[in-house]
This record gives C-alpha cells, structure tokens and sequence, in this order.
C-alpha cells in the first residue's frame, strides 16, 4: 500500500516534538489511512486514539513504521496522553 504523502509531515512534526502526544497526530493525518494499513475498523481506531495505552506491541510497531518513526518515540507519545 502506498503511504499519503502526509506520513513525511508527522514524522518532521514528532521528531522536532512539535507534535506532542499520539492523538496530536490526527490533528494533522487523517486515522482512517492508519485504519486501512492496520486492518483494523474505525470504531477501533477511535477508542486507540482516545486511549492509546490499549494497542498492541504490533499496532506501536506498524504504526511507528508506517510514519518512520522509532517505536520507542510513539510510545513516548503514548504515555503523554
């Protein structure tokens, strides 16, 4: 699957900390294209976002992947809430 150009832009955003938490980063990507990549529903993803402390190692994993970041610098977002 093709990544939306957007994914360059989170990861510029969390690297110079500018994004601040795990939900921040649907202020500025749209969760329904981390939805499809995870293969997971929309219902699901929302309750991730409100309570991210919830995913999977594979979901930091995937995730963290899918916008180059570390997985360690998402779970620091993660524990920001």
């Amino acid at each position: 699957m093709d990544r939306d150009p957007r994914y360059l832009m989170v990861k510029q955003l969390v690297e110079s900390r500018i994004i601040n938490s795990y939900a921040a980063i649907y202020n500025s990507f749209p969760k329904s294209l981390v939805s499809m990549y995870l293969g997971t529903n929309n219902h699901r993803m929302t309750r991730l976002i409100r309570n991210p402390k919830q995913m999977t190692l594979e979901e930091i994993e995937r995730i963290a992947s899918y916008f180059d970041i570390a997985p360690g610098d998402l779970v620091a977002l993660i524990y920001q809430k």
